[in-house]
This record gives structure tokens, C-alpha cells and sequence, in this order.
């Protein structure tokens, strides 16, 4: 439309420019031929003087009749150049008025209907659709109506969270291990160093997969833009610039979680190592100062030493203890502080080592924990 009413908008300039255009011829013929009438007319009447004055040579009077019959001519001519300008302004004007200018307004308003009728449909299938949509509309908000009126504020006490106040704290066994319950992190602290190791090294290692699969895409890139340098009716060489940037960013990304990762593995593994030689210490004195007695002989004794309720375990790994409870050990304590053992047969996680008292027993083939 937009397209249509800008053609027709010059068309409507343009018979414009044409019919002042032919005023102009018009007008410059007319003031033509009023100058070359009021020459002739002097023309004629120096003659007539001349004719008239007998002291005047004939051949005098001969040129100024040449002269005057002259100017008529130029006169008569310049009558006749009017007149076809003024015929043909005559018919421009017609023309304009009568046929080109009807003939554009018909078209602009022919353009203005079908613009009108486009208006009327766009309205037409609006009020369809609305029509459509509003009972939808209704019933959402008649669900919505419903699920307000359902609201019962006396229902919130009943509907309450389930958490359990905390318990009464035993002195001298809070030694910090038990906030590995309470919250979690990208660096695995939650975990049991064993734990937290074997996780932040399978971490590591897809962070190297992902990192080795972003090299083998940027040799692939830059190997296709070298053919597209050499040949370059195969394809445009920049346009491999772009994803090679987006590899770039990304292995740089990639380097950066791989070195955060391999800092806190390597201190995983450092304290390890420092508890690993810790716990051998400890065990080394323990035998020197009880001998060959067993563990079990001490247990009665020691009882209230290893008393301790734990909570279920809501990470990874963990599992919930309680008093005088029988344990399987599964895997021994590397030097991390935990223990891996197995109950109800098919329950297995980690436990704190130094909540737990170790002995064998005589009718299993391994070792048990006894709580």
C-alpha cells in the first residue's frame, strides 16, 4: 500500500510539473506576440507619416512599406505560434483535469478501499479470536476464583515443616565433623575426603574430556579454513572466525574450572596424606599400651566414650548410626577420619571413625564395628 500510494504520488506530480509547464509556453508566446504587434503598429505608422510627406524620396517611402510589411509578418507569425500554444494548453488542461487527474484520485482511492477492507478483516478476525479466547479466559479465571476461595488460613499450623528441634550437643565429641551435614558446594566439602577425592578427580576428568573434545573442534576449524585460504570457490575463510573465537572463550573457561579443580584435589589429597600418618601414629601407640588384649575386653568400660546418636544422613555417602548398633566394616579408615560400613544388609555409607568402637567377631568371616 505504502508503495502503491507513493507511485501514485508522483504520477500526480508529474502532470502537475507538465501543465504549469505548458502555462509557461503559453504565456512566454502571448507576451511574444503583444511585442511583435506593437512593432508592427509603429512600423505602420512611420509609414503612413512617411507616405503622407512629399519632401520624403520615394525610395524612403519604398523602405519604410518593406519594414511595416515586415513586422506584420513577423506579427502574423508570432499570432499563429500563440495560437497553437494556447490549442495545446487548451488540451493539457482538458487532459489534466478531466482524465489524468480523475484517473490517479481513482486509483488512490481504489488503494484506500482495499486498505479500508484489509482494516475490516484484521478487526473481523480480532473479534474472532477474542470470541475465542475469552471462555478459556473465563474458566481461568473462575479456577483462579475457586483456588482463593479454598485458601483456609487455620490450615498453615497443620501443614507446617516436619524439621525436628535439635537434640541436647555431648561434650567433648563436637569436633567439627558433623557441619559436613549442613551444607554442600562445588568443591565437594561435603563429603568425606575419600569421598570428596574420587568425585573432585571425576570431575576433573570430564572437564578434561570436554577439553580435549574443544581442541579437536578448533584443529577441525582451523584445518577447513586453511582449505577455504587455498581454495577459496570451496568457502569463505572468515566465516570459520566466529566459532573459532567461541572455542577460544570456551577452552579458556575450561582451563579455568580444570585448574580450580586440580587445587582442590591436590589439597584433598595433602590432608590425606597428613591424616593417613596421623591415624597410623595412633594406632602404632594404642597396641604399645594395651598388648595383644582385645578391644572387646575394654568395651564396658568405655561405653559412655562412644556413645553418640547421629542424624540421617542427608549426604552423599553417609548413613545414620545409633547407640549399641551392630556395623559390618566394608572398607577401614585410610586416614580421612571415616570408616565404610554396611548394616541391614543392604545399607551401606560412611561413618565418623572416632565414634565408633572396632572389634572381631569370631563367627564372621571379617571385621565388625560395634557402637
Amino acid at each position: 500500500l505504502v508503495f502503491s500510494f507513493l507511485k501514485h504520488f508522483h504520477d500526480g506530480r508529474r502532470a502537475q510539473q507538465h501543465i504549469e509547464n505548458s502555462w509557461k509556453q503559453l504565456e512566454s508566446s502571448k507576451r511574444r506576440f503583444e511585442r511583435d504587434c506593437k512593432e508592427a503598429d509603429r512600423a505602420q505608422h512611420y509609414f503612413d507619416k512617411m507616405d503622407a510627406d512629399i519632401n520624403v524620396t520615394k525610395a524612403d517611402v519604398e523602405k519604410a512599406k518593406q519594414q511595416a510589411q515586415m513586422r506584420h509578418q513577423i506579427a502574423e507569425d508570432s499570432k499563429n505560434e500563440y495560437l497553437t500554444y494556447l490549442q495545446k494548453f487548451n488540451k493539457d488542461q482538458h487532459e489534466h483535469y478531466y482524465t489524468l487527474i480523475p484517473h490517479i484520485f481513482q486509483r488512490i482511492q481504489e488503494m484506500e478501499e482495499r486498505r479500508v477492507g484489509r482494516v475490516r478483516e484484521s478487526m473481523r478476525v480480532y473479534t474472532e479470536v477474542e470470541h475465542k479466547v475469552l471462555p478459556i479466559v473465563s474458566k481461568c479465571l473462575d479456577g483462579m476464583t475457586k483456588a482463593a476461595e479454598s485458601i483456609e488460613p487455620k490450615m498453615v499450623p497443620t501443614a507446617k515443616s516436619a524439621t525436628a528441634r535439635p537434640g541436647d550437643r555431648l561434650n567433648g565429641f563436637e569436633n567439627g565433623k558433623t557441619q559436613l551435614f549442613n551444607f554442600t558446594g562445588e568443591d565437594y566439602s561435603h563429603l568425606p575426603p575419600e569421598q570428596r577425592r574420587k568425585k573432585l578427580q571425576a570431575k576433573l576428568n570430564d572437564i578434561n574430556k570436554d577439553i580435549q573434545k574443544e581442541m579437536d573442534q578448533r584443529d577441525a576449524l582451523t584445518k577447513m579454513k586453511d582449505v577455504y585460504i587455498k581454495n577459496p570457490h570451496l568457502g569463505d575463510p572468515d566465516s570459520v572466525d566466529p566459532r573459532l573465537e567461541e572455542i577460544t572463550q570456551s577452552l579458556e573457561k575450561l582451563q579455568l574450572e580444570a585448574h580450580k579443580f586440580e587445587g582442590w584435589l591436590t589439597e584433598v589429597e595433602r590432608k590425606l596424606l597428613e591424616k593417613g600418618s596421623e591415624s597410623q601414629r595412633r594406632q602404632s601407640s594404642h597396641f604399645d599400651s594395651q598388648g595383644n588384649t582385645p578391644l572387646t575386653n575394654n568395651y564396658g568400660q568405655n561405653r559412655e566414650r562412644y556413645f553418640i546418636i547421629m542424624s540421617v544422613g542427608q549426604n552423599e555417602g553417609t548413613i545414620s548410626m545409633a547407640e549399641s548398633e551392630m556395623l559390618y566394616v566394608i572398607e577401614e579408615d585410610k586416614g580421612d577420619g571415616w570408616t565404610r560400613v554396611r548394616k541391614n544388609e543392604d545399607e551401606e555409607g560412611y561413618v565418623p571413625t572416632s565414634y565408633i568402637k572396632l572389634f572381631l567377631d569370631m563367627n564372621a568371616k571379617g571385621a565388625m564395628t560395634y557402637i
